[in-house]
C-alpha cells in the first residue's frame, strides 16, 4: 500500500473515492480554485473535521495550511476577512507626503535625524525648524 493510500485510509477514503472527489471539484481547491495543488505529485489536501475526522472537500497545500493556522475556526477567519477588506493600507515612509512626514516627527521626538535625512543640521537650528525647512521647504531665520 503506498503513502497516498495509507493517508486516504485513515479518512476512510478509497483511491477511487479520491479520484471521485477530484474529479467532482473539477480538479480544483475548494476554496480558491487552482488547480495546483501546491505539492509534489499533485497530491490534493483532504480537509476534515480534526474531532470526527469527517471528509469535507480537497483543497490546496496553501487553503489547507491556512485553515489549520486558523484552527478551522470559522469566527476567526470571518474576522481576518474582514480585517484584510477594511484595514488601511499603511504608505511606506518614501511615499508619505512631506506633510504628514513632519507630523510624524513632530509627534515623535525620538527619531533621530540620519533616520529620515541625510541632510545635516545648522548649527543652532532647532528640530522643529529643520524638520519644516528639510520637509516643508519652509525658510528659517
Amino acid at each position: 500500500m503506498d503513502a497516498r493510500s495509507r493517508s486516504l485510509r485513515k479518512y476512510g477514503l478509497t483511491l477511487l473515492d479520491y479520484d471521485e472527489m477530484v474529479k467532482a471539484q473539477d480538479g480544483r481547491c475548494r476554496i480558491c480554485g487552482t488547480t495546483e495543488s501546491g505539492v509534489a505529485g499533485e497530491v490534493w489536501a483532504v480537509d476534515h473535521n480534526h474531532v470526527t475526522l469527517r471528509v469535507r472537500a480537497l483543497l490546496c497545500n496553501d487553503c489547507n495550511a491556512g485553515l489549520g493556522f486558523f484552527d478551522d475556526d470559522p469566527a476567526r477567519l470571518r474576522e481576518a476577512a474582514h480585517y484584510l477588506e477594511t484595514v488601511e493600507e499603511r504608505l511606506r515612509w518614501s511615499e508619505l507626503p512631506p506633510t504628514e512626514k513632519a507630523e510624524y516627527l513632530f509627534a515623535h521626538l525620538t527619531i533621530s535625524d540620519r533616520s529620515w535625512t541625510d541632510e545635516p543640521r545648522r548649527q543652532g537650528e532647532k528640530r522643529e525648524a529643520f524638520i519644516r525647512r528639510v520637509l516643508l521647504a519652509q525658510r528659517t531665520p
